[in-house]
């Protein structure tokens, strides 16, 4: 299962249990019990946690693609919170007291530091966070949450709700499960004593002990029924684990409580959701919800953004560094895409396994293992092509290049497939057709949307033509030249002239390799990451998990290192 898949199930599930939620709120007692829910028709629609989170969604979608600036995000949520307000629909959504005057306060002073209501920790702050679950990781994710619930909420406990129901959520997104170590781990993150953790903990508990078929409100601390962010976040946990094998189940359970049935059930739906994908939701439901299709279109649009890539430099036949990479990957996450930067072929000392493992990564993942191509990957394929096609003067060039300025000593990739040294002929002999239709169709760049993979650089200036122009493909003799020599590929693939390149101006981060010259594990600029390659074969590779940054070595003999 796909992360955007689980992303648009994050969504329609805050709005499934938001939905359902809505008629028991008022209720109490054996009446909130009973009412019968109708999920089909107009009567089914969402209220406020959805109504916000569709708002905070679209300050999100506003950021710059590179790293964030927060105060640039703060004063997007504060606008697009103001045109909240305005919005006639939400008084009809009935939003939350802190939630109101918060924003009503930063409309007026523009100051998220100090518009939230100050002794307010109402769930408004963390039933609107499934956004940023799927949009952030990382450091960026926790800040994002405190801002988002700052600039409505001021009481401590509300920005720390939402904190950790964030890290939640995005730990579920990306491991495609819901489940008491995760919480736990959650609940370790927080600070000592806090009532978030205690709430956290407590549902684990509810989740396990006997009950009589119900949640027991007072249970979760401060046992007020989910008005606040931390009882609100912990009941929907509760009802997650114990019931999570059904999403009609759980969600019906967490809104049938004496309390915040909306904010409760809205959460429960999010998780689960999340950690199921849309598999998991009822058709039923799901026919019933109001906006079902924006609500999935905004979900693409930032799991565009919060999507989980490994990104990896220059291969060279190091076969048991990409085995590294992909173990470290599957030990934490699921759904996660593979992006190989180029330079497969030469140098390195198992060409052929390195191009097995390529070919049975795209077999086996699909869409999930993207490999362009790098300069090495080229020139070897054009070379193949030229000479089974009888094209001596353009074979002449392309293995005279190959010969010249692409191999260590000993590090040919004829002699990896058994041909003699240098024997061009004695591989397309030897060399799998698979292998040759490997190289021959790799493409010259991905675009995800966000991040824009290309194996030596971008030059400055607008991306649109180049990449234009590397769709062509168009490599041959004479076609280009960088410090007078005739290369036969653009800069884009062998230069080092774009090493240092980086433009504020980019709509994409231009994720490279290609380079040694930067220092390990590689180099960031505005909107571009560049990462050190080499091509000895005791030499470590280098790779980065996006978006969250955390860069990697991958070591001789198969171990990932976080750097």
């Amino acid at each position: 299962m796909s992360f955007r898949d689980r992303a648009i199930g994050s969504f329609l599930g805050l709005a499934l249990g938001d939905a359902f939620g809505r008629p028991l709120e008022p209720l109490q007692g054996a009446a909130v019990r009973a009412l019968p829910v109708d999920v089909s028709g107009d009567r089914f629609d969402w209220a406020d946690a959805t109504h916000m989170a569709l708002y905070l969604a679209s300050a999100i979608l506003e950021q710059a693609p590179d790293r964030l600036d927060e105060n640039v995000f703060a004063k997007s949520v504060g606008k697009v919170f103001c045109r909240w307000l305005a919005d006639p629909s939400t008084a009809s959504a009935a939003a939350g007291a802190g939630c109101l005057k918060g924003v009503g306060t930063w409309c007026r002073t523009r100051d998220w530091h100090t518009s939230g209501v100050p002794d307010s920790d109402g769930s408004g702050a963390v039933m609107r966070i499934a956004p940023l679950g799927v949009a952030f990781a990382g450091a960026e994710l926790d800040r994002t949450a405190f801002i988002s619930a700052k600039l409505t909420h001021g009481h401590p406990n509300a920005a720390e709700a939402a904190v950790a129901a964030c890290r939640l959520l995005r730990a579920v997104l990306v491991r495609g499960r819901l489940d008491s170590a995760l919480v736990e781990q959650t609940a370790a993150g927080l600070e000592s004593g806090s009532m978030v953790a205690a709430a956290l903990r407590a549902a684990i508990r509810q989740a396990t002990e006997p009950l009589n078929g119900w949640l027991d409100e007072r249970a979760i601390p401060s046992g007020d029924g989910g008005w606040r962010a931390p009882s609100a976040l912990g009941l929907a946990v509760a009802a997650a684990l114990r019931w999570g094998e059904d999403f009609s189940v759980a969600v019906e359970k967490s809104a049938r409580i004496d309390g915040n049935s909306q904010s409760v059930a809205a959460l429960t739906g999010m998780f689960l959701g999340a950690a199921g994908g849309t598999a998991v939701l009822p058709p039923g439901w799901c026919a019933g919800v109001r906006s079902r299709e924006m609500l999935e279109t905004l979900a693409r649009s930032l799991a565009v953004r919060g999507e989980p890539w490994v990104a990896v430099s220059d291969l060279h036949g190091r076969a048991d560094r990409l085995q590294a990479v992909v173990d470290w990957a599957d030990r934490r996450m699921t759904g996660w895409r593979l992006a190989l930067l180029g330079n497969y072929v030469d140098n390195g000392p198992d060409v052929p396994e390195l191009l097995d493992a390529i070919v049975r990564l795209k077999a086996e993942r699909g869409d999930g293992t993207v490999a362009i191509a790098g300069n090495h990957d080229c020139v070897c394929s054009r070379a193949l092509e030229t000479l089974e096609a009888g094209d001596d003067d353009a074979h002449r060039f392309w293995a005279g290049e190959w010969r010249r300025g692409y191999w260590n000593p000993l590090g040919d990739t004829p002699s990896s497939y058994g041909a003699m040294p240098g024997d061009i002929a004695g591989l397309a002999r030897r060399i799998p057709p698979a292998h040759r239709r490997l190289l021959a169709d790799l493409p010259w760049f991905h675009d995800t949307g966000r991040w824009l993979f290309v194996h030596a650089g971008l030059a400055a200036g607008q991306i649109g033509p180049q990449l234009a122009h590397l769709s062509e493909r168009d490599a041959r003799p004479g076609r280009y030249r960088e410090n007078g020599l005739d290369r036969g590929l653009p800069p884009h693939l062998c230069g080092h002239s774009l090493d240092d390149v980086a433009d504020v101006r980019w709509d994409r981060v231009v994720v490279s390799a290609h380079s040694a010259r930067r220092r390990p594990p590689g180099w960031e600029g505005p909107n571009r990451i560049a990462l050190r390659a080499t091509e000895r074969p005791g030499d470590d590779v280098y790779a980065v998990l996006l978006p969250d940054r955390v860069y990697l070595r991958l070591c001789p003999g198969g171990d990932a290192v976080p750097v």
